[in-house]
Protein backbone atom coordinates (compact mmCIF):
# COMPACT_ATOMS: atom_id res chain seq x y z
CA UNK A 1 0.00 0.00 0.00
CA UNK A 2 1.39 3.37 -0.96
CA UNK A 3 1.62 6.22 1.53
CA UNK A 4 -1.16 8.06 -0.31
CA UNK A 5 -3.43 4.98 -0.20
CA UNK A 6 -2.72 4.55 3.52
CA UNK A 7 -3.56 8.20 4.27
CA UNK A 8 -6.80 7.92 2.26
CA UNK A 9 -7.78 4.69 4.03
CA UNK A 10 -7.10 6.22 7.45
CA UNK A 11 -8.97 9.40 6.54
CA UNK A 12 -12.08 7.40 5.62
CA UNK A 13 -11.74 4.88 8.47
CA UNK A 14 -11.72 7.77 10.94
CA UNK A 15 -14.79 9.29 9.22
CA UNK A 16 -12.87 12.50 8.55
CA UNK A 17 -14.64 12.76 5.17
CA UNK A 18 -17.92 13.35 7.07
CA UNK A 19 -19.14 15.96 9.55
CA UNK A 20 -18.83 13.48 12.45
CA UNK A 21 -15.63 15.06 13.77
CA UNK A 22 -15.18 18.39 15.55
CA UNK A 23 -11.49 18.49 14.61
CA UNK A 24 -10.10 21.10 12.25
CA UNK A 25 -8.64 19.95 8.92
CA UNK A 26 -5.10 20.46 10.28
CA UNK A 27 -5.88 18.42 13.42
CA UNK A 28 -7.32 15.65 11.25
CA UNK A 29 -4.16 15.63 9.13
CA UNK A 30 -2.02 15.35 12.28
CA UNK A 31 -4.10 12.43 13.61
CA UNK A 32 -3.78 10.62 10.25
CA UNK A 33 -0.03 11.31 10.21
CA UNK A 34 0.34 9.79 13.70
CA UNK A 35 -1.68 6.70 12.78
CA UNK A 36 0.39 6.31 9.61
CA UNK A 37 3.63 6.64 11.60
CA UNK A 38 2.57 3.75 13.86
CA UNK A 39 0.92 1.78 11.07
CA UNK A 40 2.36 -1.56 12.28
CA UNK A 41 0.31 -1.31 15.47
CA UNK A 42 -2.95 -0.90 13.55
CA UNK A 43 -5.33 -3.40 12.04
CA UNK A 44 -6.59 -1.87 8.82
CA UNK A 45 -8.72 -4.80 7.67
CA UNK A 46 -10.20 -7.98 9.13
CA UNK A 47 -7.22 -10.22 8.46
CA UNK A 48 -4.69 -7.61 9.58
CA UNK A 49 -4.07 -7.58 13.32
CA UNK A 50 -1.20 -5.14 13.49
CA UNK A 51 1.83 -5.99 15.59
CA UNK A 52 3.45 -4.23 18.50
CA UNK A 53 7.03 -5.43 18.90
CA UNK A 54 8.37 -3.04 21.53
CA UNK A 55 7.17 -5.18 24.40
CA UNK A 56 7.33 -8.83 25.36
CA UNK A 57 5.31 -10.07 28.30
CA UNK A 58 7.24 -12.21 30.80
CA UNK A 59 5.27 -14.36 33.18
CA UNK A 60 7.64 -15.33 36.01
CA UNK A 61 6.75 -18.65 37.59
CA UNK A 62 7.08 -19.50 41.26
CA UNK A 63 9.99 -21.73 42.21
CA UNK A 64 9.05 -25.37 41.82
CA UNK A 65 6.22 -24.69 39.34
CA UNK A 66 5.83 -27.60 36.98
CA UNK A 67 4.03 -27.70 33.63
CA UNK A 68 0.37 -28.57 33.63
CA UNK A 69 -1.88 -30.06 30.99
CA UNK A 70 -5.51 -29.19 31.51
CA UNK A 71 -8.13 -31.83 30.82
CA UNK A 72 -9.69 -31.17 27.44
CA UNK A 73 -13.13 -29.59 27.55
CA UNK A 74 -14.95 -30.59 24.36
CA UNK A 75 -16.65 -27.86 22.37
CA UNK A 76 -20.37 -28.02 21.63
CA UNK A 77 -20.79 -29.51 18.13
CA UNK A 78 -22.20 -26.27 16.65
CA UNK A 79 -18.97 -24.42 17.61
CA UNK A 80 -16.41 -27.00 16.44
CA UNK A 81 -16.38 -25.72 12.83
CA UNK A 82 -16.13 -22.09 13.99
CA UNK A 83 -13.18 -23.01 16.24
CA UNK A 84 -11.41 -24.85 13.41
CA UNK A 85 -11.91 -21.82 11.15
CA UNK A 86 -10.49 -19.52 13.85
CA UNK A 87 -7.43 -21.73 14.32
CA UNK A 88 -6.82 -21.78 10.55
CA UNK A 89 -7.14 -17.98 10.47
CA UNK A 90 -4.68 -17.57 13.37
CA UNK A 91 -2.20 -19.88 11.62
CA UNK A 92 -2.47 -17.82 8.41
CA UNK A 93 -2.03 -14.57 10.34
CA UNK A 94 1.00 -15.85 12.23
CA UNK A 95 -0.75 -15.46 15.59
CA UNK A 96 -0.10 -19.10 16.45
CA UNK A 97 2.24 -21.76 15.15
CA UNK A 98 2.37 -25.51 15.52
CA UNK A 99 4.19 -26.38 18.73
CA UNK A 100 4.90 -29.14 21.19
CA UNK A 101 4.95 -28.15 24.84
CA UNK A 102 4.53 -29.68 28.28
CA UNK A 103 1.95 -26.93 28.93
CA UNK A 104 -1.64 -27.27 27.68
CA UNK A 105 -4.62 -24.99 28.32
CA UNK A 106 -8.15 -25.10 26.99
CA UNK A 107 -9.49 -23.04 24.16
CA UNK A 108 -12.94 -21.83 25.19
CA UNK A 109 -15.72 -20.05 23.30
CA UNK A 110 -16.95 -16.65 24.50
CA UNK A 111 -20.26 -15.30 23.24
CA UNK A 112 -20.09 -11.76 21.91
CA UNK A 113 -23.02 -9.78 20.52
CA UNK A 114 -22.20 -8.19 17.17
CA UNK A 115 -24.15 -5.10 18.24
CA UNK A 116 -24.81 -4.72 21.97
CA UNK A 117 -27.47 -2.07 21.27
CA UNK A 118 -29.53 -4.51 19.20
CA UNK A 119 -31.12 -7.32 21.26
CA UNK A 120 -31.78 -9.23 18.01
CA UNK A 121 -28.16 -9.05 16.83
CA UNK A 122 -26.51 -12.33 15.97
CA UNK A 123 -24.21 -13.77 18.61
CA UNK A 124 -20.63 -14.10 17.43
CA UNK A 125 -18.07 -16.35 19.05
CA UNK A 126 -14.51 -15.56 20.05
CA UNK A 127 -12.16 -18.26 21.14
CA UNK A 128 -9.76 -17.57 23.97
CA UNK A 129 -7.24 -19.57 25.94
CA UNK A 130 -8.25 -20.17 29.55
CA UNK A 131 -5.04 -19.52 31.48
CA UNK A 132 -6.73 -19.42 34.90
CA UNK A 133 -5.03 -22.67 36.04
CA UNK A 134 -1.70 -20.89 35.52
CA UNK A 135 -2.50 -18.01 37.90
CA UNK A 136 -1.55 -19.81 41.16
CA UNK A 137 1.84 -20.67 39.65
CA UNK A 138 2.78 -17.07 38.82
CA UNK A 139 4.93 -14.88 41.02
CA UNK A 140 2.99 -11.93 42.35
CA UNK A 141 4.08 -8.43 41.29
CA UNK A 142 6.49 -6.78 43.71
CA UNK A 143 5.09 -3.34 43.04
CA UNK A 144 1.57 -2.13 43.75
CA UNK A 145 -0.86 -1.92 40.85
CA UNK A 146 -1.89 1.64 40.04
CA UNK A 147 -5.29 2.77 41.22
CA UNK A 148 -7.33 3.75 38.14
CA UNK A 149 -9.47 6.26 40.04
CA UNK A 150 -6.36 8.01 41.34
CA UNK A 151 -4.82 8.16 37.84
CA UNK A 152 -8.02 9.60 36.36
CA UNK A 153 -8.16 12.21 39.14
CA UNK A 154 -4.56 13.20 38.39
CA UNK A 155 -5.41 13.48 34.71
CA UNK A 156 -8.41 15.67 35.50
CA UNK A 157 -6.28 17.94 37.71
CA UNK A 158 -3.60 18.34 35.02
CA UNK A 159 -6.13 19.76 32.56
CA UNK A 160 -6.85 22.69 34.93
CA UNK A 161 -10.50 22.93 33.96
CA UNK A 162 -9.84 22.69 30.22
CA UNK A 163 -11.91 20.25 28.22
CA UNK A 164 -10.12 17.39 26.55
CA UNK A 165 -9.35 18.08 22.92
CA UNK A 166 -9.55 14.47 21.71
CA UNK A 167 -11.66 11.50 22.68
CA UNK A 168 -11.12 8.02 21.35
CA UNK A 169 -12.14 4.42 21.73
CA UNK A 170 -10.17 1.34 20.83
CA UNK A 171 -11.20 -2.19 19.98
CA UNK A 172 -8.77 -4.61 21.57
CA UNK A 173 -10.57 -7.68 20.25
CA UNK A 174 -7.34 -9.40 19.25
CA UNK A 175 -4.89 -7.26 21.19
CA UNK A 176 -3.13 -10.10 22.99
CA UNK A 177 -2.97 -12.18 19.82
CA UNK A 178 -0.08 -10.10 18.53
CA UNK A 179 1.91 -9.60 21.71
CA UNK A 180 4.75 -11.93 22.37
CA UNK A 181 4.38 -13.82 25.62
CA UNK A 182 6.86 -16.13 27.28
CA UNK A 183 6.79 -18.11 30.53
CA UNK A 184 9.98 -17.70 32.56
CA UNK A 185 10.75 -21.25 33.52
CA UNK A 186 13.17 -24.01 32.71
CA UNK A 187 10.13 -25.96 31.47
CA UNK A 188 9.23 -23.74 28.46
Amino acid sequence: MTREELYKLLWHSLYFHTDRSALTREEKKEVVRLFAEYRNALALHETDLGKFTKFQAHLPLKDGATPIKCKLRPLPPHLKKKCDEQIDKWLQQGVIEPASSPWAFNLVPVAKKANVNDPNAETQWRFVVDFRPLNPMLQQPVRPIADLGEKLALLKNTTKGKKFKYMTTADFTNALDRKSTRLNSSHT
